[in-house]
């Protein structure tokens, strides 16, 4: 490791000219490097500016510091930077307050005599720059000014974000130069890389009569699909695949979840050059026979019924446009007619669609009926809508782990093309980018708003998946498929990190605002399997089979028994299916994600944060008492919580509040993009953020009985 560390560095060659004007007076703004990580370019004294006043034609909120250009990202130091431990924000390990991976720069301006233009590898930089500023992929925005750093210096920073910001191959991602040793201390979250992964989810689902699953026997550097998947079982290797090539990409019809006799099974669409569509009806009378009823399965062309990658691409830019006002007048200007230019973004409508879409694919497998997705390539608006149906449908995708297995599953798995969708490496080709995953994640903030008791996961956790598509420390979200994935790891020796591991990243404070405080843990009378008395290998909407065999299981329940006229499968399918408002009045725009870098926006010690966390104090008062009646200890903080509820003994009430560590004066508040910006902290805060030590590290819950187990 020694040895390829030191070779890194010997090969490395520096784009930029070095500059040595400004070593001595940056001495103590030095960031830490990770490792493979090297410092590219470097300049002192400049301004990053927050908001722009045109009243006053000047900056507010200026910081003045060091920015510098590394292989992995842009990192402005300052003296605040250098103070984080005093504020409460969402603290990564890998960047800092003020930091961007440089795959989440999506756009660079500069600005020379008052005149702004794109900077980019084709057009010369001025030397004469004043303003750089950063448009990232995530919304946020940086503003950086020179005039304090001395001439020429602009361009520096331009010339080397330029050779570094905008890759032009794969292998010149940070992700390859990453040699960090990594143990991976994943317990719950299914990857689906293995040959059992797939047999025990088509058991899992019941759906081993009719399908199977497929093993190649070595890695075909040309295939996007995975070395593991399912298909029919009536089907030979020989048959399948030859029917096969007459789709794009070789993807027919592959399975990815059931319910009772119904499947969910994703395909592409015909080769340009195929003309007849023998071949596609062909497959799905192949589906057919899947079915042990035999019913015809119901045809979704997606292409028909969704909006295209390229519409999707340009409603987001058009949102991230209106998301980040550049000044306080083009803010005002907007806000006087925010909802009519929102409408004009189609993001929201696109959100809608998706969401009806996949509520009419689920009403179509509770009614018995396989349902095939179908679309271009069986990669892109397949892997948003599959996965929504088996979020409506299977609530163990509702946990934190579930959600990771499903996204490890529907996305990263089946080879959703992350790299051109997200354009990690430049190319001219943009009508290939399109920002699909936040549409997903999008419509499940949607599904969060309306069955807020559902879902494990907070609002937060969706968040921090979105910000993780850009750091090239995990392999995650960096690839276009299984292949390319396993072809760096054996021809580059690219060490893989699941972004799942969230204690790689963050703290245990930051891993408890993934919980979400409202969401009620499934137990005996909410667990679908469990209400049952099923095997917890059947904790999933069961088959035809099971149902039959616990029918009098039911019927004697002494939990309960089915509502008059009521049969067994519609009793299950109401208790575990989800149907949410899909009109366009019913969906809101996801202000946390899109907001947080918006400080006109921000409410000081309120919003919606501030609701989640009492309700998280309430919560842990409550965790705190359940403990005092399980071991009979009485602590202060218990101590505290009876006394404000009236119900402590006199010598109690007798004692000064500090004795009792009673803090009645005290107000926990944060800011209405919490923990995205910074509040002041203490103890209490980080109390109520993790009690009992009931969070994990890797992001699992202890108590988590719902989460799926392989």
């Amino acid at each position: 490791m020694n040895d390829l560390r030191h070779k890194q560095k010997e090969n490395f060659t520096s784009y930029v000219k070095e500059d040595l004007t400004d070593k001595v007076s940056s001495d103590h703004l030095t960031p830490r490097l990770l490792l493979g990580e090297i410092e590219a370019a470097r300049v002192n004294n400049v301004c990053m500016y927050t908001t722009y006043c045109i009243k006053d034609s000047k900056y507010i909120d200026e910081k003045e510091g060091a920015l510098i250009i590394t292989n992995f990202r842009l990192s402005f130091l300052c003296a605040e930077s250098e103070n984080e431990q005093f504020s409460a924000y969402q603290k990564n390990t890998f960047l800092g307050k003020y930091d961007v991976s440089l795959l989440n720069i999506d756009k660079i301006y500069q600005v020379t005599d008052k005149k702004k233009r794109m900077v980019n590898p084709q057009v010369k930089n001025s030397s004469k720059i004043e303003i750089i500023t950063i448009v990232c992929k995530n919304f946020r925005m940086l503003t950086f000014g020179f005039r304090k750093a001395g001439i020429g210096k602009g361009k520096y920073i331009a010339d080397a974000l330029v050779k570094f910001a905008f890759p032009a191959k794969h292998n010149l991602l940070f992700l390859y130069n990453y040699k960090e040793k990594y143990y991976n201390s994943l317990r719950s979250v299914c990857m689906f890389n293995k040959q059992n992964d797939w047999l025990n989810e088509v058991k899992r689902c019941g759906a081993d009569a009719g399908w199977r699953v497929f093993s190649k026997d070595k890695l075909d550097i040309e295939s996007t699909l995975p070395m593991h998947y399912v298909v029919p079982k009536h089907m030979s290797d020989f048959e399948y695949f030859n029917i096969s090539k007459s789709f794009r990409n070789c993807r027919s019809a592959i399975w990815v979840w059931s319910i009772g006799n119904a499947a969910l099974v994703r395909m592409a669409e015909l080769s340009a050059e195929i003309a007849s569509f023998t071949v596609e009806n062909t497959m799905l009378e192949h589906v057919r026979k899947c079915d042990p009823m035999k019913k015809p399965p119901h045809l979704m062309e997606l292409s028909k019924l969704l909006p295209s990658i390229q519409e999707v691409n340009i409603s987001y830019h058009k949102l991230r446009k209106l998301c980040i006002p550049e000044n306080d007048h083009e803010f005002m200007v907007q806000d006087s007619r925010f909802h009519t230019l929102l409408d004009k973004t189609y993001w929201l409508l696109y959100v809608s669609v998706c969401l009806k879409q996949s509520v009419g694919a689920a009403k179509m497998m509770l009614s018995g009926c396989t349902v095939v997705l179908q679309e271009i390539n069986g990669r892109d608006m397949c892997s948003v809508i599959s996965s929504l149906v088996q979020l409506l449908l299977d609530n163990s995708f509702r946990t934190i782990n579930g959600f990771q297995t499903l996204i490890q599953k529907e996305w990263v798995t089946l080879g959703h093309p992350f790299c051109d969708r997200i354009g990690h490496v430049c190319s001219p080709n943009a009508t290939e980018r399109s920002p699909l995953f936040l549409l997903f994640l999008d419509c499940v903030w949607q599904l969060l708003q309306q069955f807020p008791e559902e879902f494990e996961f907070s609002e937060t956790f969706l968040t921090s998946v979105w910000d993780c598509v850009f750091l090239p420390v995990f392999d995650t979200f960096q690839f276009n498929c299984e292949t390319d994935r396993q072809m760096a790891r054996l021809n580059d020796r690219v060490i893989l990190r699941p972004a799942w591991d969230w204690g790689e990243q963050f703290s245990d404070k930051d891993i408890a605002l993934f919980t979400n405080p409202l969401y009620k843990k499934p137990d005996v009378e909410h667990t679908c399997a469990r209400k049952l008395r099923l095997p917890p290998s059947a904790y999933r909407l069961p088959c035809i089979e099971d149902l039959k065999e616990s029918n009098n299981m039911i019927m004697n329940n002494t939990m309960g028994v089915l509502p008059p006229g009521e049969d067994t499968t519609t009793f299950i399918q109401e208790k575990c299916f989800i149907e949410p408002q899909c009109t366009l009045r019913d969906i809101e725009i996801w202000h946390q994600c899109y907001y947080r870098w918006m400080p006109f926006l921000e409410i000081r010690n309120g919003g919606q944060p501030q609701i989640d966390l009492f309700n998280r104090s309430v919560l842990n008062n409550i965790n705190k008492l359940q403990k005092v009646l399980q071991t009979g200890q009485l602590s202060a903080s218990s101590e505290n919580i009876l006394f404000e509820a009236g119900l402590g003994t006199e010598n109690n009430i007798s004692k000064p509040n500090d004795e009792i560590g009673i803090h009645t004066s005290k107000t926990l508040v944060v800011n209405s993009f919490f923990p995205f910006t910074s509040n002041a902290t203490n103890a209490e805060l980080l109390d109520v953020l993790v009690t009992n030590g009931e969070f994990l590290n890797d992001g699992s819950s202890i108590n988590d009985c719902a989460s799926i187990n392989y």
